[in-house]
């Protein structure tokens, strides 16, 4: 396998691409066809490739050209590898792509603890103090790569939450998404202090409930390609106690209503999605955020952006870096919108167990991986199912560095990670395997002397 390819990635036959007789040096394409794929129609993978039958390729071209269509049929993750084989006949070339689907429906039973962990917990034996639900996730719905989610979850925390996507409608490249949720909690992150979130935890009554719908348009001309337009509405409550312990969270109000519009572009030219070892990535995003009168929150307009560069250097040795920021531009905003590191996957690594306010700020990372177990199949021949029976597994060996800086005029006297330079440096371990899954283990350095350990999931950058 070469530098910067996909485990998914395979070649079972190109020999015959250049025994097709030919004296313009170009090779007609006769038929495209594929096979495995019993859920997923031909339309949608048809609709993926840049080539079509009919079209004339230069033989010098075609390999690429095939690769490149091999790899954006991959990236639709919905295939746990992607094979073609060509054949000639007259002149003329049979284009046959073969593909294993995965296991599209993952219903998930949801139970965990309101408390910190289960010791603390058990202390008090508070059996409202749970969520219990189930979590829906179906991919590639009716054959045609659409995503359906959805969440029931009751107890301490409740939600019922619906998410749709479509990526084209018929020939056309346009598509749409539809989100919606109700969500209410006994538990608010009502301010925070020495860097780190406060949570109210009110028994009697919901701290806080939120309600949004969102519908949205895509403009998708290809996998690597997407342009997304959604308009959201939403509607925010906070109790009476949660206000009295932090009136600005709202600006004054304990209830507000706005409505945003957000428009995000993206270039994704990665060689594979889940683990990029080769490629770009850039993503530009603008949201535009009106208010209702008397609502507890200020017009604001937020720009970002996001790019990230892989590089293979050899075999095994891979380089990597990414930026990103983000700007907001208001008179003054609410608490509960003054969050940008730590929260969700945009953080300074070592630095998770706090969280940084501001209406700026800018990040940027960078890594070196050494490949230590080269891309390969664990084979479990117990289990039948091809979905299942055959485990991807690689391990990177991966040092980095993390620069964030957070710029907060508003809420930064009671955190000192604010308006400061944030740095650190470590050295992990970063495993892919089953379903694009990627769990790193990473040993980090700050800049402020503190040392720590920690999982997560997902690519850094």
């Amino acid at each position: 396998m070469s530098a910067g390819s996909a485990p998914g990635i395979s070649v079972d036959s190109a020999q015959n691409i250049f025994g097709c007789p030919t004296d313009s040096g170009q090779v007609q394409i006769r038929s495209i066809q594929f096979e495995g794929n019993k859920i997923t129609q031909d339309k949608i993978l048809r609709a993926e490739l840049n080539l079509q039958e009919g079209n004339g390729v230069t033989l010098t071209d075609l390999k690429q050209r095939l690769a490149e269509n091999q790899l954006r049929l991959y990236n639709l993750q919905l295939f746990h590898w992607v094979r073609y084989i060509t054949l000639c006949e007259n002149g003329q070339l049979h284009l046959i792509f073969t593909v294993q689907e995965r296991w599209y429906i993952w219903p998930v039973p949801i139970f965990s603890l309101a408390d910190r962990n289960i010791n603390a917990w058990l202390q008090h034996h508070d059996w409202h103090r749970i969520d219990y639900g189930l979590h829906l996730d179906v991919k590639n719905f009716r054959g045609l790569n659409e995503t359906l989610r959805a969440n029931v979850q009751h107890g301490y925390n409740r939600k019922l939450e619906v998410f749709y996507r479509k990526p084209t409608v018929g020939r056309l490249k346009i598509g749409a998404t539809l989100a919606a949720s109700f969500y209410r909690s006994h538990a608010l992150d009502y301010t925070t202090e020495d860097n780190r979130l406060l949570t109210l935890h009110q028994n009697n009554g919901f701290a806080v409930q939120r309600i949004y719908v969102s519908p949205g348009l895509l403009y998708r001309p290809d996998v690597q390609h997407q342009t997304a337009l959604t308009f959201t509405y939403n509607w925010q409550q906070i109790s009476g106690e949660a206000f009295i312990l932090n009136s600005v969270y709202f600006l004054g109000q304990q209830k507000r209503q706005f409505a945003e519009v957000n428009l995000v572009h993206t270039r994704n030219f990665r060689n594979t999605f889940s683990y990029p070892l080769s490629g770009s990535y850039l993503q530009i995003g603008f949201s535009q955020r009106l208010y209702s009168h008397n609502s507890g929150g200020n017009a604001s307009t937020s720009l970002r952006a996001k790019y990230s560069r892989y590089i293979p250097l050899s075999a095994n040795w891979f380089y990597s870096f990414g930026l990103e920021g983000k700007s907001m531009l208001t008179q003054h905003p609410a608490f509960a919108d003054n969050q940008v590191l730590g929260y969700g996957t945009v953080l300074v690594r070592g630095y998770q167990l706090y969280v940084v306010g501001g209406q700026q700020f800018g990040l940027a990372k960078q890594s070196i991986s050494r490949n230590i177990l080269s891309p390969r199949e664990i084979e479990l021949s117990f289990i039948k199912s091809p979905k299942f029976n055959r485990i991807p597994l690689s391990i990177y060996l991966n040092g980095f560095t993390d620069t964030g800086y957070a710029h907060d005029k508003y809420y930064s006297a009671e955190n000192s990670f604010a308006n400061r330079l944030l740095l650190s440096a470590g050295i992990g371990l970063h495993l892919v395997t089953y379903y694009d899954k990627v769990v790193t283990l990473e040993y980090t350095l700050t800049n402020t002397g503190q040392t720590g350990f920690f999982v997560n999931t997902g690519i850094p950058f």
